[in-house]
């Protein structure tokens, strides 16, 4: 809709647009269109800021273009209506100083401008105040009180040009900041809907340079710039604990490999994989020899003992009827001993080559185990990778790092180097009105020289 906020602003931005092209009379048409909209749709029961700072805005670029077209007297009346609170009001009354001036109303032009110079005269624009009361009070006819108001203004932009060496000669991005007054929260600096920082010049005279899109895009950028600086310099302190986490796992990882090398010295694995040998060697001599007496079991050892026992003893009889009863009984259980153990032979080989066969698979787990570990002790491919890793990207971000830091040194150059060409621009602006200040004093001081020797002469 027409009085819908987004409308006045494309109205005013498409008067902008008009004037831009050369076409005035568009541009005229359309500002007072806006003003008219703005007007008629205010609710005074429901004031707002920002249509009533559009409508100041309107007015003030409607007032210029009569100002550029000397209509002193429409510029007057458009300005006339705007408030002395409002937000261009310090705009507004140089611009009604300007009309009445042109309108041949020094006097009107001269209230304006005592007004203005009551208010601080922060922005740069301002600075010319002092030197236009000065020449508004030429104009009157008050030579006397204009030559003081031009030594005044002289004094005002000598000072505030040698303020301005001070700053330029202190300039650094220390001083540059704490001229600035940041928004934060707990994440940090806040920023607006278009990403720019919110921040307030504590300097007045920082206003206008703040204002500035390309300050505000160099001020985001090197604070953009400083949190990643920042972010880096939290990854490196991670990665500085990790490293010291995983020297620390390797003192430790050191400490069980010794105590697991105790542990398998004093497990003697070499002798018992040396008597492993020795026995499966003897059961294979055995096997080849079959020699029947070394696969008998306990038992049969047990008996073929007493059984020599018993003969030892026979041995040493006399012989007799006993003695050869006790020997015939004798050849009877050694007989049936033998046939035993020929008959049993293929069992207790069995058993025991069962047996070897299962110190075989136990060994072999056994030498397999420790097989694995000493290829643990030996290499820790997981702690080398990880340590790979981590010193892969410590190096990316010292990369990283350096790259930032050259770009924070441009963005911080290219900040300083936007500041140094402000306060450059008004220096040279403040110096053509110290200069221009100083040839007025000489000229009224010269004809107020001429003046007194006129003795009819006199002054307001």
């Amino acid at each position: 809709e027409d009085t819908d906020i987004w409308s006045l602003y494309l109205q005013y931005n498409s008067a902008v647009a008009a004037l831009d092209a050369g076409d005035v009379a568009t541009a005229e048409a359309e500002l007072q269109t806006l003003i008219a909209i703005i007007q008629q749709s205010a609710d005074s029961a429901k004031p707002e800021a920002e249509r009533d700072g559009l409508l100041d805005r309107a007015r003030l670029s409607l007032a210029r273009l009569y100002l550029r077209d000397d209509r002193f007297d429409a510029a007057l009346e458009i300005l006339g209506d705007m408030p002395l609170n409002g937000v261009f009001a310090d705009q507004a009354l140089f611009d009604y100083a300007v009309a009445a001036a042109g309108q041949g109303r020094p006097d009107r032009a001269l209230d304006a401008l005592d007004t203005l110079s009551n208010r601080n005269l922060f922005l740069p624009w301002r600075q010319q105040v002092p030197f236009a009361r000065a020449y508004v009070l030429e104009q009157m006819s008050r030579p006397q009180r204009a030559l003081s108001a031009f030594k005044q203004a002289a004094d005002l932009y000598q000072a505030r040009i040698k303020e301005l060496d001070n700053i330029r000669n202190e300039l650094s991005e220390q001083s540059l900041m704490a001229q600035l007054d940041f928004t934060r929260d707990s994440d940090g600096i806040l920023t607006d809907s278009y990403g720019r920082l919110r921040v307030q010049p504590s300097d007045f005279g920082m206003a206008e340079v703040l204002a500035s899109e390309t300050f505000q895009q160099a001020l985001a950028e090197l604070n953009e710039l400083y949190q990643m600086q920042s972010f880096i310099a939290e990854r490196q302190s991670r990665f500085e604990s990790f490293r010291i986490m995983l020297e620390t796992r390797e003192q430790q990882r050191q400490v069980r490999i010794a105590e697991t090398r105790r542990a398998l010295e004093n497990q003697q694995a070499d002798q018992w994989q040396t008597l492993h040998e020795e026995f499966r060697e003897t059961i294979a001599t055995a096997l080849a020899e079959e020699d029947v007496q070394f696969f008998m079991t306990a038992e049969q050892k047990a008996l073929r003992d007493k059984l020599n026992e018993v003969e030892e003893t026979l041995a040493g009889l006399p012989d007799d009827a006993t003695t050869a009863s006790q020997r015939e009984t004798y050849r009877r259980m050694r007989a049936y001993f033998d046939w035993w153990i020929a008959d049993d032979y293929g069992v207790n080989r069995w058993a025991a080559q069962k047996q070897l066969r299962e110190l075989d698979r136990e060994m072999q787990h056994f030498q397999a185990q420790r097989q694995r570990v000493e290829t643990l002790m030996s290499d820790d491919d997981r702690h080398a990778e990880l340590v790979r890793r981590i010193s892969a990207s410590e190096s990316e971000l010292a990369t990283l790092g350096q790259e930032v830091a050259v770009a924070l040194s441009s963005a911080r150059r290219i900040l300083l180097s936007q500041v140094d060409s402000m306060l450059v621009d008004q220096q040279e602006e403040l110096n053509g009105y110290l200069v221009a200040s100083r040839h007025a004093q000489a000229r009224l001081a010269d004809q107020l020289f001429r003046t007194s020797q006129n003795p009819g002469a006199g002054d307001e």
